[in-house]
């Protein structure tokens, strides 16, 4: 039973879907739905270290 409830809080770290145990992608500490959002979620966060590096030199 605990291994159920500890499977039905896993979220995907990108779209927030509750993530199966037959389809999980474990990337960085975190659990994704699969590659693309894993890439996805890797993106952005690059893209938000730009913009703060960008903020910054202004």
């Amino acid at each position: 039973m605990t291994e159920q409830n500890e499977e039905e809080m896993k979220k995907c770290g990108h779209c927030k879907k509750p993530v199966m145990k037959a389809k999980k992608y474990y990337r960085n500490n975190k659990y994704y739905c699969n590659q693309n959002c894993w890439r996805a979620a890797k993106q952005k966060v690059i893209k938000d270290a730009q913009e703060v590096a960008a903020q910054a030199a202004e």
